[in-house]
């Protein structure tokens, strides 16, 4: 049922957007902890940034974990995803919104659906930054009536269409559907006039809102679809280095010959699944069971990429397996584990000096194969400490922003396909 009425939906955008055509675009994608964010940055130590890095992808899991039920349990109805406090560690685009092109940040999620934006003025917000979003002084702010598409699945209120998204532990956000430019292309977003117990660190920072870019109809590249033809592609630089990157769409995200591609899954979730079915540890394949990264009949199971979460999680019967590889060839090297892995804990060793001998590692998706370098693998504490940077959770694998930093991620949501190649982001 979700997925008509999602389809129903989705053909009704293609009757109200904007008819203006754009070839591309792009806009910065900025992590938090880069030089260029709008946040202050703390001194922390490796392993300060570590445990925080950890943390924060834990909460990532978490929710995604409670989402993916919460969608299947209710998979007949049309809800926006549940609610997160997030952590100070994520990619943020800069986007310039309304007729008065205010530079916003917002949130890069690509679990997420509606584009929000805080709307000021907003008594019941988190504490935000300058500057605000004040749909009163743009001349391109529209609500949305109740006799709009929209409004088929959503409350109305005073003649004005509403959202609402709500969790288990309070929290919500509440606002009115409008319509209003992004970057020049005019989309329906949620203009937010009251939060609870959401924020993006506890501190009053600069983010606005949230960028949603999964595959639902309401999320940005469908709506964008005349502007984009919904393509985009990203590339995550490292957290720390001193440049940026882009979120590029439409024929600005470009694949090239070398370039690997894997079908985009169907899911009851608007996620990016992709069908993962082995796992090389410097070049030796583990043979895992066929079927191990399946979507479940239950709702459990798959594998999908995620912006939100700096880790790689796997389901604990894969993991297993690729923390014993990594012991192994540890061992071959003379090392011997400080910790094992788990949900909360990391595999981590200590050299005792300089050590070189990286081992690689190779997704093996349907048709293509991610090897992950050494940066994509290991997190370096100090002290001669490292850890991996794979933990475990019990109903999904979750591919991070680690595993997918310096490769170039081109998403083509019209042929449901990702393609991928090794690149230096930093120069892309």
């Amino acid at each position: 049922m979700r997925h008509f009425l999602s389809f129903i939906i989705a053909l009704c955008i293609k009757l109200t957007i904007a008819t203006t055509t754009k070839n591309g675009f792009s806009v910065e994608l900025i992590h938090s902890h880069s030089i260029y964010s709008p946040f202050p940055q703390k001194e922390l130590t490796d392993g300060e940034m570590f445990e925080h890095l950890k943390k924060s992808s834990q909460v990532r899991a978490a929710w995604l974990e409670m989402s993916k039920i919460m969608t299947y349990n209710q998979s007949h109805q049309m809800t926006l995803q549940p609610i997160i406090d997030h952590v100070q560690s994520y990619y943020m685009v800069k986007l310039h919104i309304g007729s008065g092109r205010v530079p916003q940040y917002l949130l890069f999620d690509t679990a997420f659906d509606l584009p929000w934006v805080q709307c000021h003025p907003c008594n019941q917000c988190y504490p935000q930054k300058e500057p605000f979003y004040w749909p009163n002084a743009s001349k391109t702010y529209r609500p949305l009536s109740c006799n709009h598409i929209w409004c088929m699945f959503s409350p109305c209120k005073e003649a004005i269409c509403q959202f609402y998204g709500s969790y288990k532990d309070a929290s919500f956000l509440r606002g009115n559907m409008a319509a209003e430019f992004f970057e020049g292309i005019e989309i329906v977003f949620g203009c937010t006039r009251a939060v609870s117990n959401y924020s993006f660190g506890g501190i009053k920072l600069p983010i606005s809102g949230v960028f949603g870019m999964n595959k639902a109809p309401i999320a940005f590249p469908w709506q964008s679809y005349k502007y984009t033809q919904r393509r985009f592609s990203h590339c995550f630089v490292p957290e720390f280095t001193k440049t940026t990157s882009y979120l590029r769409f439409g024929n600005d995200s470009i694949t090239k010959p070398n370039y690997q591609t894997t079908k985009i899954i169907d899911s009851y979730l608007y996620w990016y699944f992709v069908q993962l079915n082995d796992v090389s540890v410097n070049n030796q394949r583990l043979n895992l069971p066929p079927g191990t990264f399946h979507n479940n009949l239950d709702g459990s199971g798959g594998c999908f990429f995620d912006s939100g979460s700096t880790l790689t999680y796997m389901i604990p019967k894969a993991y297993k397996i690729v923390e014993e590889a990594f012991i192994k060839y540890f061992s071959v090297q003379g090392l011997k584990p400080t910790s094992l892995g788990g949900p909360k804990t990391q595999l981590c060793y200590k050299t005792g000096g300089t050590f070189s001998h990286w081992p690689t590692m190779t997704l093996h998706f349907e048709g293509a194969d991610l090897l992950l370098e050494p940066l994509n693998l290991f997190y370096h504490k100090g002290d001669n400490e490292f850890c991996l940077v794979i933990s475990t959770v019990t109903s999904f694998t979750l591919i991070g922003t680690s595993m997918q930093q310096d490769v170039n991620f081109v998403y083509d949501l019209n042929q449901n396909l990702l393609s991928f190649g090794r690149e230096t982001c930093a120069k892309m």
